[in-house]
């Protein structure tokens, strides 16, 4: 991940059902976010759902005010928590990580963020010590966004214009 000043990241924790996912990263993807659907493994997960992740970063051609607009548009409309969001500008960070109905909000240094992720956020999502994990791109909702045909980019476009719509 590169960061770059007065950056905006957020990701949420999704356990909707599939298709509500897709129409949620449509959304996104339609607004212009940069989208990373995640997928985070555990050792211990042979028969439970991975936990899934959605990282969004604030586009260059977004303004702040723009940026936060546009993701309370989405969080409204599909009625989600951000996990944790991370503001970035100028060198320092503004870390908010939501769980279980609390709110820990840090303001950092950058150089301090891995530090600060991996005692808090972290331990939120991965499983106690001695548990192995792996964080990986979710393939599935990345090839839905890049189809490779024209017939997959249009039937792409339309829903992203229909979930907008129904933004409104």
């Amino acid at each position: 991940m590169a960061l770059s000043q007065s950056a905006a990241i957020s990701t949420t924790s999704a356990t909707e059902a599939p298709s509500v996912q897709t129409d949620l990263i449509a959304a996104l993807y339609g607004l212009h976010f940069k989208v990373k659907p995640l997928i985070l493994n555990t050792a211990m997960q042979s028969s439970s759902t991975p936990k899934q992740l959605i990282w969004v970063e604030q586009s260059q051609k977004m303004t702040v005010d723009g940026f936060d607009t546009a993701l309370n548009k989405i969080i409204q409309y599909f009625e989600i928590e951000p996990f944790c969001t991370i503001r970035i500008d100028n060198g320092q960070a503004e870390v908010c990580i939501n769980h279980q109905q609390q709110q820990s909000h840090y303001d950092i240094s950058t150089d301090q963020i891995e530090q600060y992720l991996q005692e808090k956020f972290y331990s939120l999502c991965i499983p106690p010590a001695g548990q192995a994990y792996h964080v990986e791109i979710d393939a599935r909702y990345i090839s839905a966004l890049e189809p490779q045909t024209n017939l997959g980019k249009m039937a792409r476009d339309l829903r992203i214009k229909n979930i907008l719509e129904k933004m409104k």
